[in-house]
C-alpha cells in the first residue's frame, strides 16, 4: 500500500532531521503513525518515537502522553501497540498510563491496566499507580 510507504518514509525523515533531540512536534508525528492499520508501520512508529525521544526525560514523558492517547483507539492493534510503546518508554510512562485509567470507555481502561501491569513487573511506582487507579475504576 502506497500510504504505508509514505508514512514509513516520513518516519525515517523525522529521525534523520531530529535524531534524539526530543522535539515535541516530531514525537507527536511518530505517535500519530501508530494509528496506521498496518502492524509494520505501527512498529516502526514506536521505534521512531523512542529514537526521537532519546534519553530526554521531558521528551519521554511527552512521548508517553502522546502514546497514552492511543490507548483509547477503536482498533485493538493500535491499543496493543500503545501498550508496547509505554512498556518500552518505561518509568516515564507511568503517569500517562495511570491518567488513562480515568478516561471513559472500557477498551481504554483495559489497555491502561495492561500498560501499567507491564510496567509494574519492573517498577514499584507502577504497582502503586495501578493499585490507586483501580480504586477509581
Amino acid at each position: 500500500d502506497w500510504y504505508a510507504e509514505v508514512v514509513l518514509e516520513a518516519l525515517a525523515i523525522l529521525q534523520k532531521l531530529f535524531g534524539s533531540q526530543g522535539d515535541t512536534l516530531a514525537l507527536e508525528g511518530a505517535a500519530s503513525a501508530m494509528e496506521h492499520p498496518e502492524s509494520r508501520v505501527q512498529k516502526t512508529a514506536v521505534e521512531a518515537l523512542l529514537t526521537l525521544a532519546g534519553h530526554h526525560r521531558s521528551a519521554l514523558i511527552a512521548a508517553a502522553e502522546a502514546t497514552a492517547l492511543r490507548l483509547g483507539h477503536k482498533d485493538p492493534a493500535v491499543r496493543d501497540t500503545a501498550v508496547e510503546a509505554l512498556k518500552r518508554i518505561g518509568p516515564n510512562g507511568i503517569n500517562a498510563a495511570a491518567k488513562a485509567l480515568t478516561f471513559a470507555g472500557f477498551p481504554t481502561r483495559q489497555a491502561a491496566v495492561k500498560a501499567l501491569g507491564e510496567l509494574a513487573l519492573r517498577n514499584v511506582p507502577a504497582r502503586w499507580a495501578l493499585a490507586r487507579g483501580l480504586e477509581d475504576v
